[in-house]
């Protein structure tokens, strides 16, 4: 969760007083100074503490790093806190909105279907400036592209509430999320995403697979929580207002991905995971011992692996005039580059995923030794068949491109070939050697291959 920035906490509290004292909002905000970033005395006040009891007089209230820290008597020493005098006003906590809108709830619905993009997210972030100002300090966004200005409120580039967000409404077919017009029916499954999804307004979801797809990537964007369309609306053009949407199973489908309520963000490479935490819905503690146990409900190494497994044997060129990063990479990995050639060429590393460009193989791992990290600058371009390497891994380079990896090899492999009937050479699963050759055979390869091969010889995995 993101604290608020110390010119909000000024706004929010001029602006929920405000509203008790017919305060003019602009002039107190104006007044304050913006530039300290050490804690706040609010002096001055009556408290309202939202639990019920009665307004209390005679107080002091002290914020640190955009928290309240403690409630004290009204005649406290500021104790290096600069103090605000608050008039005699009532102070009460900020407010929640728990149905807000990002980028709708200060435009109409036609501007909404038919505004410039960039129009609707700087009305958006005025209104979040506003909403703001009058005493909302928390909302939960309940659908539409919200995590850009969740960032930037965030990050203090505008002023707004903290936004918990829910991304695209997930809407079946005709349901309250669909905005989509006759003429963009049927929809095939090459058919392009509709403006709205495009612009993550709404996703589409019909059956239990797309539901559960299209939640996990809100999850991926950062929700905090999922807005389903379970009914009809009023907004909506073709959907009765007590209709029933999506199955039931359709529904558990959705709450299945976005378990763990604890786990607030979430973020994977290749061969980890990183977890972020409410450390007030869980401990460390707690939330490890799951992951454990998780874990120990299965030999994770043993999962079975795709069918139609192959291993390669992709001759490359180490080194050279053609891969001039080795000796760098090499002395990264405590090795000589003969030793670096003898290693690399005994290696057996599996394609992890595929993706980047069409074909473009991401695999791993090698020794832990080549925990090699990334260049800090970029090499302009390497061409297509290029084998860099980091972070224990390795890539076939399918076309030729800018990469902040080490060049360390060249082979003469097409990992994408679109005149093929497999127009992807690899898959998933598939596992590669790259025994070295000298420059001569590379020549020699690259002079007369024309099938893409590169030399590559091949043998069925069981």
């Amino acid at each position: 969760m993101a604290d608020l920035s110390r010119r909000q906490v000024l706004g929010g509290t001029a602006a929920v007083m405000a509203m008790f004292a017919g305060l003019s909002v602009p002039s107190v905000v104006s007044a304050q100074p913006r530039q300290a970033n050490g804690p706040l005395l609010l002096t001055n006040l009556q408290l309202f503490d939202g639990s019920g009891s009665a307004v209390q007089s005679g107080v002091s209230v002290r914020i640190e790093e955009g928290r309240i820290h403690s409630i004290l008597p009204a005649d406290a020493t500021a104790e290096g806190a600069e103090v605000f005098d608050c008039g005699g006003r009532l102070l009460m906590p900020g407010l929640i909105d728990a149905h807000w809108h990002t980028t709708l709830a200060a435009i109409t619905q036609t501007t909404a279907m038919t505004a410039d993009v960039g129009y609707i997210h700087l009305v958006a972030a005025q209104e979040a400036k506003r909403t703001l100002m009058r005493g909302v300090t928390s909302v939960r966004d309940v659908g539409g592209p919200s995590f850009a200005l969740q960032r930037a409120i965030n990050e203090g580039i505008v002023d707004g509430p903290r936004i918990f967000p829910a991304g695209a409404m997930i809407s079946q077919t005709s349901g309250h999320g669909d905005f989509r017009m006759r003429h963009d029916i049927p929809r095939g499954s090459t058919t392009p995403l509709s403006e709205q999804e495009h612009q993550g307004v709404a996703a589409i979801a019909d059956g239990e697979d797309e539901v559960l797809r299209r939640t996990r990537e809100q999850l991926m964007l950062g929700a905090s929580q999922i807005k389903l369309m379970a009914g009809g609306g009023v907004a909506s053009l073709y959907d009765p207002l007590d209709s029933t949407q999506f199955t039931e199973r359709e529904l558990r489908a959705a709450v299945d991905a976005a378990d763990w309520p604890e786990v607030t963000e979430t973020s994977t490479s290749l061969v980890s995971t990183f977890l972020q935490i409410d450390l007030v819905a869980a401990s460390v503690d707690t939330l490890l011992d799951r992951l454990h146990d998780l874990l120990a409900t299965r030999d994770w190494y043993t999962s079975d692996l795709p069918t139609g497994r192959r291993l390669w044997h992709v001759p490359t060129v180490y080194g050279t005039d053609l891969a001039p990063q080795l000796e760098e990479a090499a002395e990264l990995a405590g090795l000589d580059p003969d030793a670096a050639i003898a290693q690399l060429s005994q290696a057996r590393v599996r394609v992890l995923t595929i993706g980047f460009a069409p074909g473009q193989p991401y695999m791993g791992e090698l020794p832990q030794n080549w925990d090699i990290p990334r260049q800090q600058g970029l090499t302009k371009s390497v061409p297509a068949g290029a084998l860099i390497v980091a972070i224990r891994q390795l890539i076939i380079f399918t076309n030729a491109s800018p990469t902040g990896w080490r060049h360390i090899g060249q082979t003469a492999f097409k990992t994408f070939r679109p005149r093929s009937d497999t127009p992807f050479a690899l898959s998933p699963g598939d596992e590669l050697c790259f025994p070295s050759i000298s420059r001569a055979e590379y020549d020699k390869i690259t002079a007369t291959d024309e099938t893409g091969q590169g030399g590559a010889e091949t043998e069925v995995l069981a």
